[in-house]
């Protein structure tokens, strides 16, 4: 199952719950697997202190929809998400579970503290295929 919009969250949370993307696992049993800084909000006014997150196209249920068991981590033939927060199974092409969400956030907070630069950012490959390697 994709989610495609926004909206998820609010059919899913409590009416003002502040949202957490490290709770989201729990909430919305998804894996969100576009983890990048322009895919996180933060809130306004009253709201200063939630976190929102959109854009919830690449994300999918981490559940298997008919045994209601973890998804099985297999092999697959393309990338999913951003490649300079992408997580190291991203790279090697496996399946992404939460951790690899939490990986990815991890390269977001080192992106900020490193003054929007990461240490493999600017790397030039020959090819597209060893850009992402």
């Amino acid at each position: 199952m994709y989610l495609s919009s926004t909206p998820i969250i609010c059919q899913h949370l409590p009416y003002n719950f502040p949202y957490n993307p490290f709770l989201s696992h729990f909430y919305l049993r998804i894996v969100y697997r576009d983890v990048k800084p322009e895919n996180f909000l933060l809130g306004q006014d009253k709201d200063f202190n939630i976190v929102f997150i959109v854009d919830f196209g690449l994300s999918k249920s981490y559940l298997d929809s008919s045994s209601k068991q973890h998804i099985p981590c297999k092999k697959q033939n393309h990338f999913t998400g951003v490649a300079r927060y992408m997580s190291i199974n991203g790279h090697r092409c496996l399946e992404l579970s939460r951790k690899d969400d939490l990986e990815s956030i991890g390269y977001v907070f080192l992106y900020f503290l490193k003054q929007g630069k990461l240490p493999w950012s600017g790397l030039r490959g020959l090819s597209l295929k060893e850009r992402y390697q």
